[in-house]
């Protein structure tokens, strides 16, 4: 039964794998998705992975996040010894329960690729980990309210601790970082009322936001610019600065799509964010072969937008 459960765990990721194969050489770009899903993260491992960067991103990311779980990785892991201690001794062990920690094992992995750990990449882990952790707490509280009172009431008064921390760090952190994530808003009026329905933008920095609330279409592929000139967050600031996208055939790629559907506006979003103050337009030849094209419509918090002439 456990050979049985793992075979359908690996048929499904086999399948789900096969099905987006055919999807895209059905739609003529399964090139595109193997060059920006396997030879771009291969790459971008390559160019400046060191085993220093990859233990402080270790230290600084991964370990905080898994604190910030400690609860849930606490139940989670007592659960999943609890079901091995089960497989060693020849005991049965539910379907249910291998595909659980198969789940879990095959997402916790899915964490090192890069090697840079990055915050939302712990996400695919929660699902399984909160199962095999609630199983565990459901088991831990029938045990423990046998316990004399005071101990209960101490262990109660833990777990809450435990679990409120990490919630209302959170919390804090979205109320104050809420103002900066809709500074946008104007930039996204702004849009709308400059361009027609079918008209298509481009932004110029990290702030696919403006295409989504706008309603407006990309002139190029690139979501976020920063395949064009290799400032990743997660790479060193000396890195990011250099300007080397890690695929080289990006522009290319970026003057083919821009000819074939110039946009309307440019949105300069280089001018106020500091993360991209080393990456001005002008610096790109390709781009800045095309501002003479362009004119500044105005400035909107310190964002500059060019419209076409």
């Amino acid at each position: 039964r456990v050979l049985a459960a793992g075979s359908g765990v690996a048929s499904g990721f086999i399948a789900v794998i096969a099905g987006l194969a055919w999807y895209y050489q059905r739609l003529g770009n399964l090139h595109d998705a193997y060059l920006w899903t396997w030879a771009f993260a291969v790459r971008y491992v390559e160019s400046e992975t060191t085993f220093p960067y990859v233990l402080k991103r270790l230290v600084t990311v991964h370990l905080v996040v898994i604190l910030a779980w400690g609860l849930l990785w606490y139940f989670g892991i007592w659960q999943v010894l609890e079901r091995l201690r089960s497989f060693w001794q020849k005991r049965a062990v539910s379907p249910e329960a291998v595909l659980l920690i198969s789940w879990l094992a095959l997402s916790y992995l899915a964490i090192f690729v890069g090697w840079r750990f990055p915050g939302h990449y712990h996400l695919p882990v929660l699902p399984p980990l909160s199962i095999l952790a609630g199983q565990a707490f459901s088991r831990f509280v029938a045990e423990q309210r046998c316990s004399p009172q005071r101990r209960w009431r101490w262990i109660r008064t833990g777990i809450i601790g435990a679990a409120a921390l990490p919630a209302i760090g959170f919390l804090i952190v979205a109320f104050v970082v809420r103002k900066q994530t809709l500074d946008f808003l104007p930039v996204v009026q702004r849009i709308v009322e400059e361009t027609n329905p079918n008209d298509r933008i481009f932004v110029w920095g990290t702030s696919p936001q403006l295409y989504s609330f706008s309603g407006r279409r990309m002139a190029t592929r690139f979501v976020s610019c920063t395949h064009l000139v290799g400032a990743y967050a997660s790479r060193p600031r000396e890195v990011r600065d250099r300007g080397q996208s890690v695929i080289p055939e990006t522009w290319q790629m970026f003057q083919a799509d821009w000819e074939a559907h110039p946009p309307a506006l440019i949105i300069d979003m280089s001018t106020v964010d500091p993360f991209w103050s080393a990456h001005p337009m002008t610096r790109y030849p390709v781009l800045r072969a095309c501002l003479p094209r362009y004119r500044v419509e105005g400035v909107i918090d310190g964002e500059t937008i060019y419209r076409r002439l």
